[in-house]
């Protein structure tokens, strides 16, 4: 069903969810691994089946950093790498602190200028990173948490960690926090980054300069922690935007929602080109790729566990560029994180590989 809401007024409130991370000590950490291969990997589905990959790797501590971080650690934000100076690639990782570490890759040491700061949100999202022209990247990060959605944003940095824009997510009910990671690609003829928020809204900005994007924000009518794929599913040079969300039952902008979760397709202009109602909240980020039949775009996410019951619970789904459920499987466990692509049989198709 496609349907378009207005952005305003809104009509009900925005579900906020405890969200729990894997909370450590704050600490980073760097391996090498040394990968022993003990048979052809994708010359046969048997051959695939017979290796076992708890064997065939040994890693090595590299470097560590035990970060000072007062009681709010690394939790759901995962490292990313991103060039910032003349000494090599770095990691970059945030924390609960509303911090953005940077260390190089190469030894640890912490790049001038790092952490960048929030202000206080806390980034659970897995920083974003954009070439800025001069040879290093800028950086963009979600900031918030359901626990406190009212507080946060989008945030972006440049190279030596200082701020180039912060944007609030206004919602009339006050939940600006970003928990999903920033989506980044062409949009409206710019370089944009886009999420969710942990509102009712979702905003889309310059990812040069944070100006609001044309046709922005859309109204998703409930929270989302899904961080969007930008991808041209038509091949006609055109860019969409790919995402799951969250439903609760209820009356906004004149549309009757249910509980459960949608798969949407935005346009770059923020209009909604179609979408597909679950029982079940999407919270999986979708992966976007050639894996239908034929060699056709598919795109595969899987389902959330907040509403115990729900039947699409537990599923790993696909759709077409369209919306169009093509499968689904019930792996027999909750499937909130997100799937991955790949020619794993290198047999030239592509699989769909879900945790």
């Amino acid at each position: 069903m496609v349907r378009t809401p207005p952005v305003s007024p809104h009509e009900r409130s925005t579900r906020a969810r405890w969200r729990r991370g894997l909370v450590g000590a704050g600490i980073t950490l760097v391996a090498t691994a040394t990968v022993a291969v003990t048979g052809p990997i994708g010359s046969s589905r048997a051959g695939a089946a017979g290796l076992d990959p708890r064997a065939a790797v040994s890693a090595q501590l590299t470097w560590q950093q035990v970060l000072p971080d007062g009681g709010a650690p690394i939790a759901q934000s995962s490292p990313i790498v991103a060039t910032l100076d003349g000494g090599g690639p770095s990691v970059v990782v945030g924390d609960r602190g509303g911090n953005v570490w940077a260390f190089h890759l190469s030894n640890g040491s912490g790049v001038a200028g790092w952490p960048a700061h929030t202000g206080g949100p806390p980034v659970d999202s897995t920083p974003s990173v954009v070439p800025n022209g001069s040879g290093t990247d800028n950086v963009y990060v979600g900031g918030g948490n359901a626990s406190n959605p009212s507080v946060g944003g989008y945030y972006g940095f440049n190279s030596s960690g200082a701020t180039i824009w912060a944007q609030s997510a206004p919602d009339p009910n006050g939940f600006h926090g970003v928990q999903a990671s920033l989506a980044a690609g062409p949009m409206s003829g710019v370089t944009g980054v886009v999420a969710p928020s942990l509102g009712q809204d979702e905003y889309a900005f310059n990812a040069a300069n944070g100006g609001l994007l044309p046709g922005w924000p859309f109204f998703t009518a409930d929270s989302g922690f899904s961080t969007p794929s930008i991808a041209d599913l038509n091949g006609n040079g055109a860019h969409e935007i790919v995402e799951g969300g969250d439903s609760t039952a209820g009356l906004a902008n004149g549309v009757q929602y249910a509980n459960g979760g949608h798969l949407r397709i935005l346009g770059p202009n923020g209009s909604l080109l179609c979408d597909h109602d679950f029982n079940q909240t999407i919270d999986s980020s979708p992966a976007v790729g050639n894996f239908l039949g034929g060699g056709g775009v598919g795109i595969a996410f899987g389902t959330g566990t907040f509403y115990p019951g729900a039947s699409d619970s537990n599923k790993v789904y696909a759709t077409d560029a369209y919306c169009n459920v093509v499968w689904g499987t019930d792996v027999g466990a909750g499937t909130t994180s997100s799937p991955a692509l790949g020619d794993l049989l290198g047999n030239s198709s592509v699989e769909v590989v879900e945790g």
